[in-house]
C-alpha cells in the first residue's frame, strides 16, 4: 500500500471478511487477479481490500491488516481482514486458489 492509499481508521477486530471477487469478466482470464489488483490499487478510494487471492493461488497484499477496507459495506469497519478471492472457471486453478485463501484466513 503506497502512501496515503486506503483508510487510516482503525478496524475493530470482531470479523475476517472472506470475499469473492463477484467479477464475472474474470473466469476466463488467467491474469484476472492481477487485472484486479491493479484496479484496487488504481482505485483505493472506492474499491480496497487488504488481501486478494487468485492466478494459481498467488496472494496480493493490497492494504496493511488492523485498518477498515472497503469490500463489505456495513461491515467494513468490524474486520481488520479482508480477503477478496479472484473468479475462475477452470476447477484446477479454483482448487489451488481456495486452498490459499482459506489457509490465509
Amino acid at each position: 500500500m503506497g502512501t496515503y492509499e486506503g483508510d487510516s481508521r482503525t478496524a475493530y477486530s470482531w470479523y475476517i471478511v472472506l470475499h469473492e471477487s463477484g467479477n464475472q469478466n474474470d473466469i476466463y482470464d488467467p491474469n484476472a487477479v492481477l487485472h484486479e489488483v491493479q484496479y484496487m490499487k488504481n482505485n483505493y478510494n472506492n474499491a480496497y481490500s487488504t488481501f486478494f487471492v487468485g492466478g494459481e493461488g498467488q496472494v496480493y497484499q493490497i492494504g496493511e491488516p488492523g485498518y477498515v477496507a472497503w469490500a463489505a459495506l456495513s461491515g467494513n469497519p468490524y474486520s481488520p481482514v479482508q480477503i477478496e478471492l479472484a473468479r475462475t472457471a477452470d476447477k484446477a486453478t479454483f482448487n489451488n486458489d481456495y486452498r490459499t485463501y482459506i489457509n490465509l484466513a
